[in-house]
């Protein structure tokens, strides 16, 4: 780049930002001082410099309304990069009196824009602009047309269903035809899942996965039958099973099940998939089975989609807990991990020790799942065992996994664990321990971390262990706080986390009543 080039645009830069901060040249010319500044950023929309007509646009949008009628004026500039920039912040400021000149602006010679026009009237949401949006649908520009429907979309309007159907069939550019399908999406109206169904052997794959989805939000059972002939497809066949769960007929679960006999482990998986999407208690015992199919992607999903009715505590979800258990021993590693977040979702305490068990497996990813299990379900007895893993673990992560554990589980029995690593190794250890007990509000833990900040050089945990002493809420802290709080000599952050920390204390009452306040 040029020096001559370079000094253009440090130049313009600093001209706009004189311009937006003082409003120098209203004051000079007598002018309203808002109306010049935004006449001002108004005119910088069509600089040659890019940066700048970016500063301008949005500083104009953080205007806000008042920038509007300026704004409006501009749509009809004779400079394009106005109109479009115009057009643009309009849109962020969301004002409807720009409607009908948006709409007009539909009809701009350049399909920049158009599309910033069409962009705008969507994100405005006002319903006047459908019969303008509907005619831009025809456009001779993809990205106008794609613009439109997505807009028409977001209307929400009734009418716009009818508008958007006829374009499934003769559209040929493959985004605008994802952009209608996802505005149908939206707007649920009556028969858009038979028309989406007309377009669901579509050549393209991400046309027909938004068909899918689509299906499958609408909810319409009349997708049924397409959607289960999706099933053996690898890909798409795993997205037509989660559409499938939400079509919520009454034969929904029956047709489920009878594809869990398919010879086809795709379809199986796919099956299990739908079923748990179905949220149907009903399908628990037929999910339990499949925790044994010989196919290890059916058990796998089999295994997580039990773990939904886990979350869910849906009725007789626990009866899926033992076999659950039993699933840990599992020849794949997938699926037993996949079975331990199961269990975790549970919080059932017949799965404690079995998860204690595999805190020490030799699989680091097993060890991570069995201690986000462990933290789920927070029975105590796991406390002991998670702090030998933090004593002789030698990754910095997983040992800060276990000590978050730690945290999660809580009680008194963690407390003590948590001062312990106060004295760690590693940094991030010592900052998750100090952050556990201001969580924990361990009051048995002040002395400790009063003594910790005295020997402590690491900014980000002296910030913790001052932050967990505010949310402790100890008034033993307090003088320790006082003095953190001044000294110049301390970290920023620091100084500050204690000034507030002493401002809680002080809220609740805890502080010495005599402490001069601060200062």
């Amino acid at each position: 780049m040029k020096i001559a080039d370079i000094f253009t645009r440090r130049h313009a830069i600093f001209l706009l930002l004189i311009l937006l901060f003082t409003g120098f040249s209203a004051g000079c010319l007598g002018q309203d001082p808002m109306e010049a500044r935004v006449d001002s950023l108004v005119r910088e929309l069509g600089n040659e410099d890019g940066d700048a007509r970016l500063v301008a646009v949005y500083a104009l949008i953080d205007i806000g309304e008042p920038a509007v009628p300026s704004l409006i004026k501009a749509l009809g500039d004779r400079d394009a990069n106005v109109r479009e920039l115009s057009a643009f912040a309009i849109g962020r400021i969301g004002d409807q009196k720009a409607v009908e000149a948006l709409s007009e602006a539909l009809s701009d010679p350049e399909p920049e824009v158009r599309r910033s026009s069409a962009h705008a009237l969507g994100r405005i949401g006002d319903k006047s602009a459908v019969e303008a949006l509907s005619k831009a649908l025809s456009d001779p520009e993809p990205e106008v047309r794609g613009s439109s429907a997505r807009a028409l979309g977001i209307l929400e309007a009734p009418e716009a269903t009818g508008l958007l159907i006829p374009l499934l069939q003769y559209e040929d550019d493959e985004v605008v035809l994802q952009e209608v399908v996802v505005a149908l999406r939206r707007l649920k109206g009556p028969g858009a899942a038979s028309a989406l169904l007309e377009v669901l052997d579509h050549e393209n794959e991400d046309v027909r996965r938004e068909v899918v989805i689509s299906l499958g939000e609408l909810g319409d059972p009349v997708a049924s039958e397409a959607l289960l002939e999706l099933f053996d497809e690898e890909e798409l066949g795993y997205t037509a099973a989660s559409a499938f769960g939400n079509l919520r007929s009454n034969q929904t679960v029956e047709k489920l099940t009878g594809l869990l006999d398919s010879r086809d482990p795709i379809i199986r998986a796919n099956a299990v998939k739908a079923l748990g999407n179905t949220e149907d208690p009903a399908v628990i015992p037929p999910l339990i089975e499949m925790l044994e199919d010989p196919a290890l992607e059916v058990r796998k999903e089999a295994a997580h989609m039990l773990g939904t009715f886990g979350y869910l505590e849906a009725p007789g979800a626990e009866k899926a807990v033992t076999p659950l258990i039993r699933a840990l021993e599992d020849r794949d590693e997938d699926v037993r991990i996949s079975v331990i977040y199961s269990l975790g979702s549970f919080g059932d305490e017949e799965a404690v020790l079995p998860l204690i068990s595999l805190l020490g497996h030799k699989d680091a990813a097993v060890r991570k799942a069995a201690a986000y299990a462990l933290g789920r379900i927070g029975d105590p007895r796991a406390v002991e065992a998670l702090t030998e893993r933090v004593e002789t673990e030698e990754n910095w992560l997983e040992r800060r996994i276990m000590a978050e554990t730690l945290i999660e589980i809580g009680g008194t029995e963690a407390v003590e664990p948590l001062i312990m690593l106060l004295e760690d190794k590693d940094y991030r250890i010592r900052q998750s321990a100090a952050m556990g007990l201001g969580k924990l509000r361990a009051t048995e833990a002040v002395d400790a971390l009063l003594e910790a900040l005295e020997t402590e050089r690491e900014r980000v945990v002296r910030q913790a262990e001052v932050s967990a002493l505010g949310e402790i809420g100890d008034k033993r802290a307090a003088e320790t706080l006082r003095q953190l709080s001044t000294d110049r000599n301390e970290y920023r952050h620091v100084r500050e986390a204690a000034g507030e920390a002493l401002g809680k204390l002080e809220a609740k009452g805890e502080a010495n009543a005599s402490l001069p306040p601060l200062e």
